[in-house]
């Protein structure tokens, strides 16, 4: 009977971590503006907004605060990047590096972005709060955020709390869907 309720407590812990969190700009409405520092992408040491950039062209947007740069999210990224150069062209991945250490961040992101490998992935610091623009709804219980923005307009949001490269089929499935 004992091992009935360790079992059943584990149960319930792992249903409350599965839970959804609410996190990124709502979905169907226009991508709010995103000015961030490009630190290894298409525009690399400039300041650019990039919603307005991308002029409506599908874009993946990678908000990642302290606790989501790690090795199991660079795998993720390393596989949205190949997923896109391989099949979807004219999408672009940016990933938006949300911290108070922007010095530091500076320093590792184009390190990263070479380390990687990637081609279709702008690296990026938010010159704001670690908490991202007010516009963009990021939760603080998120570790990683994802947004799906197709024709201006966010098509799909995820928010994960720790994530890998298996999470990448359902931000395709979102991003094709969403390019039909």
């Amino acid at each position: 009977m004992k091992a009935y309720y360790i079992c059943l407590g584990w149960l319930m812990a792992g249903l409350a971590m599965a839970e959804d969190i609410p996190s990124g700009p709502e979905v169907g409405k226009a991508a709010p503006g995103l000015e961030v520092s490009d630190l290894a992408g298409a525009h690399k040491g400039k300041k650019v907004d990039y919603v307005k950039v991308r002029k409506g062209e599908p874009t993946i947007y990678v908000l990642l605060g302290d606790d989501g740069w790690n090795r199991p999210t660079a795998r993720y990224l390393r596989m949205l990047d190949d997923s896109i150069t391989k099949q979807n062209a004219g999408a672009y991945l940016v990933v938006v590096r949300l911290t108070e250490d922007k010095e530091r961040a500076a320093m590792v992101l184009p390190r990263a972005h070479a380390a990687l490998r990637l081609t279709s992935t702008a690296f990026t610091l938010y010159p704001g709060a670690a908490t991202g623009p007010d516009d963009w709804s990021i939760n603080d219980r998120a570790f990683v955020t994802t947004v799906v923005c197709v024709k201006g307009k966010v098509a799909a949001t995820f928010a994960d709390q720790s994530l890998d490269e298996a999470r990448a089929p359902a931000i395709f499935n979102a991003l094709k869907k969403a390019m039909k």
